[in-house]
């Protein structure tokens, strides 16, 4: 299984603060929107808890937790929202046809993101087959309290293409060696 790793950092590799994402780029939201809308984001409890428990709208939010049986009436609510205990769990949407004929908003070549925190970013990074890395670099400091570290593993990608340069931010696709 592929998977793609998709996140905002600061000039620090902060990742967020008190919870929440610090700065505010629409032009950032609308690019994670734009890569992750018809396809399938795999974050933790933290992060999922971030969003006010609520699932992104035409995504497959996959959630990793020790502790599922705690969301249970949140997975009951949204038919978007899945609780997983581990990643060995994620196999089970291998099946694309399968997959799609249960999440019918997916696309049929639906990619996997992984779209944080900091542990799940690690994990991943470290331990499973992440093919692309989509880097908005938010220009400036703010102070944040989580922080994603890309190393040693960043080393085995390389930057193919920057996609966006702006004043506030500039956002680069890199892609494993």
């Amino acid at each position: 299984m592929d998977f793609e790793v998709i996140l905002a950092v600061d000039e620090k590799w902060g990742i967020g603060k008190s919870g929440g994402i610090p700065w505010s780029v629409p032009e950032d939201l609308q690019f994670f929107k734009e890569k992750t809308d018809g396809n399938i984001i795999i974050m933790g409890s933290n992060t999922f808890n971030s969003l006010r428990r609520r699932p992104l709208k035409n995504r497959l939010n996959i959630v990793l937790t020790r502790m599922p049986w705690l969301y249970k009436k949140d997975a009951e609510k949204h038919l978007n929202l899945v609780f997983v205990k581990n990643i060995q769990e994620l196999e089970m949407f291998t099946n694309r046809i399968e997959t799609v004929q249960v999440f019918p908003f997916l696309k049929l070549d639906y990619k996997l993101f992984v779209v944080g925190g900091a542990d799940v970013y690690k994990q991943f990074m470290r331990d499973h087959n992440v093919s692309t890395i989509w880097i908005t670099f938010i220009k400036g400091l703010y102070d944040c309290d989580t922080f994603f570290n890309p190393y040693p593993e960043i080393t085995s990608y390389k930057l193919q293409e920057v996609i966006r340069n702006t004043d506030t931010h500039y956002i680069e696709k890199y892609v494993k060696v």
